[in-house]
């Protein structure tokens, strides 16, 4: 059993390195697309100001990416891998986030199955090879995911906060990810009344039986 486990975790590491190298080597190779060349000229070389004041609004203004972008450009220049690094390392938290998401919550036998039904797909990866705001809204909302999961199993009013703060940063980085953190908010509120709920319940309960035992 322990022989397996190792197995199934190697195999997973090695896909997720895959991975990785594969949106590495889509960066570096692939031309700008005309999206990342109208937000370089149209906000990159414009300045700070101009992509927080929304002066100038286009949905290729995508602003937590625009912004990360600039900082890149000015730390590192302006070719493709620098302009994108951001969305790169996007990619790996998002492959990482997926690694310990399917490792906590499928069996064994099925997390390398799991993990490639999760990211083995070239359109999803393209998204962290180029510099746009969806690669970072993915890698985000899954980060979101992971404090919900660790709040239905732990309870800790800190998993709110930083799950909501995670989807709230996607939406930064797309607003298209809006319709996203409004149900991940809707269920995450009816979550938080059922674990209420059942506390009170419980404590009911303990009262109920104190009452018998003290009356």
């Amino acid at each position: 059993m322990q022989h397996r486990r190792d197995k199934t975790t190697l195999l997973l590491f090695g896909v997720c390195v895959t991975f990785v190298l594969y949106i590495v080597l889509r960066a570096c190779i692939v031309g700008l697309t005309q999206d990342e060349a109208y937000s370089f000229f149209q906000y990159v070389l414009e300045g700070y100001s101009k992509i927080l004041t929304l002066e100038f609004v286009s949905a290729n203004n995508h602003i937590l990416n625009s912004l990360l972008m600039r900082s890149c450009w000015l730390l590192f220049g302006s070719a493709e891998i620098a302009l994108r690094l951001p969305n790169v390392i996007a990619g790996v938290v998002f492959l990482l986030a997926g690694l310990v998401l399917v490792r906590r919550l499928l069996p064994s036998e099925f997390q390398v199955s799991g993990y490639l039904l999760l990211a083995a797909n070239p359109f999803l990866l393209e998204y962290f090879a180029l510099a746009r705001g969806y690669g970072l809204a993915l890698a985000l909302s899954l980060i979101g995911l992971w404090y919900f999961i660790r709040f239905l199993e732990e309870g800790s009013s800190l998993n709110v906060t930083l799950g909501i703060l995670s989807m709230s940063i996607a939406v930064l980085a797309n607003f298209s990810f809006l319709d996203l953190l409004l149900s991940y908010s809707g269920v995450l509120f009816l979550a938080t009344l059922e674990s209420k709920s059942s506390d009170m319940a419980r404590d009911g309960k303990e009262g109920s039986a104190l009452s018998m035992l003290f009356p």
